[in-house]
């Protein structure tokens, strides 16, 4: 229930909602045969306890947040647990003990497969959205966040700038491939040092960096410029020849798309 809800992928969700559904119903065929009250150990029937069970999966499907889940969850391990005790008083009644085990290995093995599938898409999301070399966000979040900020930028009739950064002599004939990362991993440095925790700091391609700005004009933005200038002139690269940077802050106009923003922007270090 918890992979259900953690995963954002439409194919995926799906496939696990048949999945569980399949195995409800399998259960629910065994419950309607077994609901037998000598054998019941809990507060209510076994077959109320199901219906609870199946009630907040149908829930769970429409509303797909994370305490819904947890919900279910737990659900789930009580009426599992609720079932190996019955079996424990059916001794006589043998393949019925095996059917159950079978039901609730695979219950726990699903349960299992669902907590790898969160980690592994925690996992996913979180570096899909890094660049590998700077650790900083890659073009992909950073565009994400100008939509935002472009959004909000509008509405709010609010400043929004650009600082694109542009590594000039950052070609193979300058820099051998350990160089070349050695390099912007220090430049990375210094830009996330540099910036403010609002800003979104990103490699953009192979030789530029780019920050987003929000709530701030070009004119507020050139104490950054500077921080930046200083700390990259001053950073003993230890390469020969000596990086070049160039550096300059764009600010949008509201009658702008976030392309022509972002193009007009990396044209400046281009």
């Amino acid at each position: 229930m918890l992979a259900f809800v953690a995963t954002s992928d439409q194919q995926t969700k799906k496939q696990i909602q048949l999945r569980i559904d399949k195995n409800l119903k399998e259960l629910g065929l065994w419950i309607t045969s077994n609901n037998k009250k000598e054998f019941y150990v809990g507060g209510r029937t076994l077959q109320k306890d199901f219906n609870r069970l199946k009630h907040q999966w149908n829930t769970l499907k429409k509303n797909p947040v994370k305490p819904l889940a947890l919900k279910e969850w737990k659900a789930a391990n009580s009426l599992s647990f609720t079932i190996d005790k019955m079996l424990l008083l059916k001794q006589d009644k043998m393949s019925n003990i095996f059917y159950i085990n079978i039901i609730g290995a695979m219950v726990f093995l699903l349960l299992l497969i669902y907590f790898t599938r969160m980690y592994i898409h925690q996992q996913i999301k979180k570096h899909a959205i890094y660049d590998y070399d700077t650790r900083l966000f890659n073009q992909k979040y950073f565009l994400a966040r100008l939509h935002t900020a472009v959004e909000r930028a509008k509405r709010e009739n609010a400043p929004l700038s650009i600082l694109f950064l542009s590594i000039n002599n950052f070609t193979n004939d300058d820099y051998n491939e350990k160089q070349q990362k050695h390099l912007l991993q220090k430049v990375g440095h210094i830009l996330a040092t540099a910036t403010r925790d609002s800003d979104t700091v990103c490699r953009y391609d192979d030789n530029h960096f780019a920050v987003l700005m929000s709530q701030t004009n070009k004119e507020q933005g050139l104490p950054l410029k500077r921080r930046l200038k200083t700390g990259l002139e001053s950073y003993d690269f230890e390469l020969n020849p000596k990086p070049v940077f160039q550096c300059d802050i764009t600010q949008f106009t509201m009658n702008e798309s976030e392309e022509s923003f972002v193009e007009r922007s990396r044209n400046r270090t281009a």
